[in-house]
């Protein structure tokens, strides 16, 4: 399994929608602002900023193996309180991207 490759397939931010279901915005928003800091720090830089695990390794002055660890719990928290039945289905960078895009 890799991480981040298991990306919900597409999000319209416009409307907030995900091709297989529904996420709504504020939700998205609060599901992400309820995440420990380390791992919301982690999804923020590999998903919406678009650094490596090695880059955010560095900026977070953290193994890669831990933000590895933190993006995938992410991922696991994010799919239980966004009701989402396998959090394979989570990928970071398309919730957050989304999450990004709707706040600028």
């Amino acid at each position: 399994m890799g991480y981040g490759s298991g990306a919900l397939a597409t999000i319209d931010p416009a409307s907030a929608t995900v091709e297989h279901g529904r996420v709504d915005v504020e939700d998205l928003r609060t599901a992400l602002a309820r995440l420990p800091d380390v791992q919301r720090e982690a999804v923020l830089l590999v998903g919406a900023s678009g650094f490596s695990y090695e880059e955010a390794a560095q900026i977070m002055c953290v193994a890669v193996v831990t933000v590895k660890s933190r993006v995938n719990r992410a991922r696991v928290s994010l799919a239980a309180m966004l009701s989402v039945d396998d959090a394979e289905e989570v990928g970071p960078d398309a919730f957050t991207r989304a999450a990004m895009q709707i706040a600028a």
